[in-house]
């Protein structure tokens, strides 16, 4: 498969009015949305099959642009970016607030949804490789967003009819006084589920900064 950043795959985030450039935001009727450059391109056939890397990237940091390079030349494909108007534990972005965000980011392909679940994103993407940090695979994962384990399990059962894996960068996590690095071997999986989770070597790719620590040490909300 091409390169994403000389292929066309999604629809026009922006049309042109008098003029002017307006941000097309992900609807009902057009659930994805091609963010790149400003300009309008086509609908790629199929959607299957890409590397994807989610996040809020609030903010955008070096991070996020080494990680997808060494996701797209551990996996031989294209990686782009994925944000999400909807979040599970956060309020959903308003279009300053999405506008703000994709100028960070305007050298790179950028996908907009409202998928703010994976099981979502898993129907908009099928036979797709979803890029995530440990932490968030770790929340993949957890009871707290299914609230039993019955509903876990038809999760993991949709995402792996659906085709999609999750290629997982580790990092440090602190616990008390102790810091250790994690990875794949470290996440709750079972039987059922571990076959979903792939390691990014961690001498591919290792950064221990994350949004959130950037935002607390610089005021970003």
């Amino acid at each position: 498969m091409p390169c994403a950043d000389s292929t066309d795959f999604g629809e026009a985030a922006f049309l042109s009015s008098g003029g002017t450039q307006r941000l097309v935001l992900p609807d009902d009727e057009s659930r994805i949305v091609l963010c790149r450059h400003g300009k309008a391109e086509p609908l790629l056939p199929s959607r299957r099959g890409l590397g994807i890397l989610s996040g809020a990237f609030n903010p955008l940091h070096d991070g996020h642009r080494l990680l997808r390079l060494a996701a797209a030349e551990y996996l031989g494909r294209p990686v782009c970016f994925e944000l999400s108007l909807e979040n599970v534990d956060k309020p959903p972005l308003e279009r300053p607030d999405v506008t703000q965000r994709l100028s960070a980011m305007a050298d790179v392909p950028v996908l907009l949804t409202r998928a703010a679940r994976f099981v979502d994103k898993a129907d908009l993407f099928p036979g797709s490789w979803f890029v995530v940090g440990y932490d968030t695979a770790e929340r993949v994962l957890g009871l707290s967003y299914y609230q039993n384990q019955r509903r876990r399990a038809a999760a993991m059962e949709h995402l792996r009819i659906r085709g999609v894996r999750f290629l997982v960068a580790g990092r440090l996590i602190t616990q008390g006084d102790r810091t250790t690095y994690r990875g794949c071997s470290e996440l709750p999986t079972s039987e059922e589920t571990c076959d979903l989770f792939t390691d990014l070597p961690e001498d591919m790719f290792r950064v221990d900064l994350s949004s959130t620590e950037i935002r607390s040490r610089t005021g970003i909300r």
